[in-house]
């Protein structure tokens, strides 16, 4: 999203009235499906759960619009708003027992990933892979969901997370390996 635009967005969120209603609507659309996904990446998160947290989270980011830069990127804007708002979250449902990814789950993010995803298009391998993902423990399938499916860079995906940018990379590199290793005829899609 140009400067300009995600200026206009966080212009039209601070007018007020059918303006706001205009802003959260595009943030709505825009950031919706995608962060039931990350949300599902969040031991604490079920379906519903996730639900849940990903409208709250969108709520969180429009209510924070004020603060942020629209200099910057505003995916990883939202993404980190999301984060903390799941965190919080989480810490309320500690006691709950670990989800997997529903049936299906992951495909909402495939139809809109890029590069990575034709690579995987042959066969069923690539509902093989985000099964793979979707198994993983819980703080690599977040790392998995921003780096493969959000494509965000390790500078941005550092942000989300809060951990170093080489930290970042050094993890997606492990579980580049692990995939590579389980899915050799993948090895070069991801």
């Amino acid at each position: 999203m140009p400067e300009s635009e995600r200026r206009a967005l966080r212009d039209a969120a601070l007018a007020g009235g059918n303006a706001a209603r205009g802003a959260f609507e595009a943030l709505w659309t825009r950031f919706r499906a995608r962060l039931v996904v990350y949300a599902r990446s969040w031991r604490a998160f079920g379906p519903a759960d996730a639900d849940d947290a990903a409208s709250e989270a969108l709520i969180a980011a429009f209510r924070g619009l004020a603060r942020y830069d629209s200099a910057r990127p505003l995916e990883p804007w939202v993404y980190a708003v999301a984060s903390r708002r799941f965190a919080d979250l989480a810490r309320a449902a500690k006691r709950r027992p670990a989800r997997a990814f529903a049936e299906g789950e992951l495909d909402a993010l495939a139809d809109g990933a890029r590069a990575h995803d034709e690579g995987l298009a042959r066969g069923d391998l690539a509902g093989r892979v985000r099964a793979a993902i979707a198994e993983l423990p819980w703080p690599e399938r977040r790392l998995a969901v921003l780096a493969f499916y959000e494509e965000m860079s390790s500078a941005d995906i550092g942000r989300v997370l809060s951990m170093p940018p080489g930290t970042v990379r050094w993890r997606i590199s492990v579980l580049r390996r692990r995939l590579g290793a389980a899915f050799p005829e993948a090895a070069h899609a991801y």
